[in-house]
């Protein structure tokens, strides 16, 4: 009895405690639930959470037998290490048909898994429209949209050649690009130029302004840097990214520092080219004046060193992550070249000033160096731009914790690659990883009001 009234005491000690302490909730389910509690003034997280496999009892067990299964781990170490021990270095520039040897004389690369002309985005066709004109295989608009549905050009993805390349990601045979090498095998990942502010075929744009930048950087710049960098003998980038990190940089939305670095390790060599001082002059003025002038080269960087992660029997270590303003999908290295995809769900994009969401490039967030930050407003410098902020992005299991990119942030938390196993990919799942465009702008390169955005959503097909 004595016991029995001492337990008693006990448990109406801690309820009094427990009911004078402030009351926090975590909700799992309706989120109206916590939003009930909200209103009242109390605190309450909601937990977003699905059932893993959208309850499908077996493929959920069979996902479970996977998680921390030895062969797995032991493939996910070797893929990792990898991964890790790849040292990027900027070897080369050249015309994606010199680089790319198996990309025929019609081909277009995009960005993202396999897509038809027809199921396009808007801004994709716009952007292959433009490369049509850039290569003079049609004589206007029209001609160039209607060679694009008759079939005659084939579309195939960038990661199929070893390539990426920003939001559209198009690339025809004559653009000009970095070859980003890995110095310990020669294998070699590709991205194109960066072409600055404003109007851009990445958007979609193909107006007179926007191709003649493009011819220009093709024979002027690229020819130029390409000198530069046979003079130097390339340039190691991993360390030059890890002080861009320092200095402020993420190496995708904040780039100025990294541009910065590279620019001057290229000056003196772009001076030795004995290039007309009016083309000198203004290459230095464009790179200058593009501070996003580095990121198709770290773009590349994290392809290369995922490439090298890639095809590791085995292993659930994801490889690719990748849209093209349709479906999102993933490639896994254990899993060859297959593609695992999903429809893109709806997201709120940063279009405009009172939006904040993020636009990670996929590939920089498959690498994982940090946070996806806040994509600044840099596409129209007289929009201001929206409230900065960082989200974890995938929000997936880290089965590692460090890179040689290890630095000290000042606004974003850095983060490593990641490993995963495809279970933690499920259906259902809705983290915003990277919106593909979807806007009838098409040719204008820029989204308006009202413009609808991708949530590039986790569920891909099993």
């Amino acid at each position: 009895m004595r016991r029995r009234r001492a337990l008693s005491q006990q448990w109406y000690r801690h309820m009094s405690s427990l009911i004078e302490q402030e009351l926090s909730v975590t909700n799992v389910g309706l989120a109206q639930f916590a939003e009930t509690i909200a209103d009242n003034g109390a605190s309450a997280t909601q937990l977003e959470w699905t059932p893993p496999a959208l309850g499908d009892r077996e493929a959920g067990m069979a996902l479970a037998r996977l998680t921390n299964h030895p062969l797995v781990e032991e493939a996910n170490a070797a893929a990792f290490s990898a991964f890790r021990s790849t040292s990027p270095r900027l070897h080369s520039v050249g015309t994606a048909h010199a680089m790319l040897p198996t990309m025929g004389e019609r081909t277009i690369l995009h960005a993202g898994p396999p897509v038809e002309w027809a199921q396009m985005c808007g801004p994709m066709q716009g952007a292959i429209v433009g490369a049509i004109l850039y290569e003079g295989w049609a004589s206007g608009v029209n001609a160039a949209g209607d060679l694009a549905a008759s079939g005659n050009i084939v579309f195939e993805p960038c990661h199929h050649h070893g390539c990426v390349g920003p939001m559209a990601g198009v690339i025809s045979p004559s653009m000009p690009l970095w070859a980003v090498e890995n110095p310990a095998t020669g294998v070699c990942a590709f991205s194109n130029f960066n072409e600055g502010l404003g109007k851009a075929l990445r958007f979609g744009a193909y107006e007179d302004d926007v191709l003649a930048r493009l011819k220009w950087i093709e024979t002027t710049l690229a020819l130029a840097v390409g000198a530069a960098l046979k003079a130097l003998g390339g340039i190691d980038l991993k360390p030059l990214i890890a002080q861009a990190l320092i200095m402020g940089d993420e190496v995708h939305n904040r780039n100025a520092a990294a541009s910065g670095l590279l620019l001057r390790r290229l000056a003196s060599a772009l001076v030795r080219v004995n290039l007309p001082a009016d083309d000198l002059a203004r290459i230095l003025d464009f790179i200058v004046g593009n501070e996003h002038f580095f990121l198709n080269i770290s773009m590349a960087s994290c392809k290369l060193m995922l490439d090298a992660a890639h095809r590791v029997a085995g292993s659930s270590m994801v490889t690719a992550m990748s849209r093209n303003g349709v479906e999102f999908g993933i490639r896994v290295s254990g899993l060859g070249d297959r593609w695992f995809t999903t429809v893109a769900g709806e997201i709120d994009g940063l279009c405009l000033p009172a939006t904040t969401r993020p636009m990670p490039h996929a590939i920089w967030v498959t690498a994982r160096l940090l946070k996806p930050p806040v994509l600044a407003d840099f596409r129209w410098p007289q929009h201001p731009p929206s409230q900065p902020r960082t989200r974890n992005g995938c929000g997936i299991s880290r089965l590692v914790n460090q890179t040689r990119f290890s630095f000290l942030r000042w606004i974003s938390v850095a983060r490593p690659a990641e490993l995963m196993s495809v279970g933690l990919w499920t259906p259902g799942s809705s983290r915003s990883l990277i919106p593909g465009l979807r806007t009838a702008m098409q040719g204008s390169g820029r989204l308006e009001r009202g413009s609808r955005m991708r949530r590039s959503s986790a569920s891909c097909r099993r």
